[in-house]
């Protein structure tokens, strides 16, 4: 494997003493630093919803116990704020979470905050679905490749081709750079408050 891309999740649950780090996309997210991103809690548009802990007790669609954007972050974040969230509606994928949000099968759901971007952007029933809670930002989606190779090398074979994108492919991936982040830097401890 040259280059792959994982959640976060796995990368330093499972992954992490199997694989090189190589770095990760920055998205250019509003409240997060460079290489980072934050989940959204999206409801209804309609909803009486007003913040996070509105939602103690909802049904939460959440793409896959695997994943740090739909399901380990919002759970620590609702834990932190003192709520419980009822994970029953697993769907398999961001997107599939909106819309179980939409036709009414679940009361909220996380995305990650570039999936939402993107359905915004996107989607025809996005308008339909709000924000209403971001978690902390933490390290972004981790590139990584097979341990035999040197990911400095792929690091700057990625920045190079990144550089010689065309501005509106660049916007149309939505990526706005690349950041050479550290194993450590997916400690546990980088993923809580």
């Amino acid at each position: 494997m040259v280059l792959s891309q994982t959640c976060g999740y796995p990368y330093r649950s499972v992954l992490r003493e199997k694989v090189n780090l190589v770095g990760t996309p920055d998205y250019g997210l509003e409240g997060c630093p460079a290489g980072y991103y934050h989940s959204v809690f999206i409801v209804r548009a309609d909803s009486q919803v007003k913040d996070i802990r509105d939602l103690a007790g909802a049904r939460m669609a959440y793409n896959d116990t695997h994943s740090q954007s739909g399901f380990h972050g919002p759970h620590a974040f609702a834990e932190e704020q003192g709520i419980e969230l009822l994970f029953n509606v697993e769907t398999g994928a961001h997107r599939a979470s909106a819309l179980a949000v939409y036709e009414g099968r679940a009361q909220t759901a996380a995305l990650d905050a570039v999936t939402w971007r993107n359905l915004v952007r996107f989607e025809e029933f996005a308008p339909t679905l709000r924000v209403v809670a971001r978690t902390w930002p933490v390290p972004g989606l981790p590139l990584i490749c097979a341990r035999r190779f040197e990911a400095s090398i792929i690091a700057e074979a990625f920045e190079n081709g990144l550089a010689q994108l065309d501005a509106e492919f660049k916007q149309d991936l939505g990526i706005v750079g690349f950041v050479r982040m550290q194993p450590e830097d997916y400690s546990s401890a980088a993923f809580l408050p």
